[in-house]
């Protein structure tokens, strides 16, 4: 199980893979290239190549539920996230 902290003192904990506070960014062109090889690997029984594109420069993401902070994965180490708070 995963913890992270926000700045705000609010510890997003992952249980499940399914918090609602957890996504994955994905880039476009990834996007792009799971759509095109659909047909190739939609049958497959375990399908690593969509698994290969999905996680393909992904970014983790946590949105805090208590103060609307975006937490993104950085990309020098993925241990460390950058942090992000809506401007007025």
């Amino acid at each position: 199980m995963s913890k992270l902290v926000c700045r705000c003192g609010y510890i997003m904990a992952v249980h499940t893979m399914e918090e609602d506070f957890l996504y994955d960014l994905i880039p476009q062109k990834n996007m792009m290239e799971i759509v095109g090889a659909w047909e190739r690997i939609r049958d497959n029984e375990y399908p690593d190549d969509l698994t290969e594109l999905y996680d393909k420069d992904a970014h983790e993401i946590y949105i805090c539920p208590s103060c609307g902070r975006i937490l993104v994965a950085s990309n020098k180490n993925p241990n460390t996230f950058d942090s992000y708070i809506k401007e007025d």
